[in-house]
């Protein structure tokens, strides 16, 4: 059995995990709701249901040049289109100021494995050397906006599917948290 202070050394002192208090660094409790959540945060804060009628070229393109949105647990954003940017900041600082009680703020790509095909998205993506170059890019810039505003607040996103491959040379802004999901991976052997 982990001891506190074996949890707190492996950063693993999140809600769940009762390490001991402040003298482990305390909890990094994520607030979970539908409007907080960390993780799948694009369908959100750029819902399909506001804007998929109106600006279907704020969502993912598939490689025939299809937009298809109607992706079951939400399609993926175009992330090099500046609407859809501008849109993430916006929404991201209005939670921000709305909850000052609140530390993490997910940028998330949704949970489908169609990321942008479009040719802006595919040249980052090529330049980067990885699919998780326009993530990396939206997420830095959330990142910036965030901490002109709450030094303190972190802002998540996730290494899923194509995007855990690490893009080069993009750096974290270091307000930024990966939360790295290994669903391919076998966890029934070292």
């Amino acid at each position: 059995m982990a001891t506190p202070a074996m949890n707190a050394h492996s950063r693993l002192n999140g809600r769940q995990l009762k390490v001991g208090g402040d003298a482990y660094g305390g909890s990094g409790a994520l607030k979970w709701d539908r409007r907080l959540h960390h993780c799948h945060t694009f369908k959100n804060l750029v819902p399909v249901a506001e804007f998929g009628k109106t600006h279907p070229e704020y969502f993912a393109m598939d490689e025939k040049g299809d937009r298809p949105l109607a992706a079951r647990l939400g399609p993926n954003l175009c992330l090099t289109n500046p609407d859809v940017r501008r849109l993430i900041v916006e929404r991201t600082l209005e939670r921000v100021r709305e909850n000052p009680a609140v530390r993490y703020f997910g940028v998330a790509q949704n949970d489908t494995r169609l990321l942008c095909q479009c040719p802006s998205c595919r040249a980052v993506n090529a330049r980067a050397g990885s699919e998780a170059g326009t993530l990396v890019e939206t997420v830095n810039e959330v990142a910036r906006a965030v901490a002109a505003v709450r030094p303190d607040a972190i802002v998540t996103t996730l290494a899923y599917h194509a995007t855990r491959n690490p893009p080069h040379p993009l750096r974290l802004e270091p307000n930024v948290m990966v939360v790295l999901c290994a669903t391919e991976c076998d966890f029934s052997a070292p």
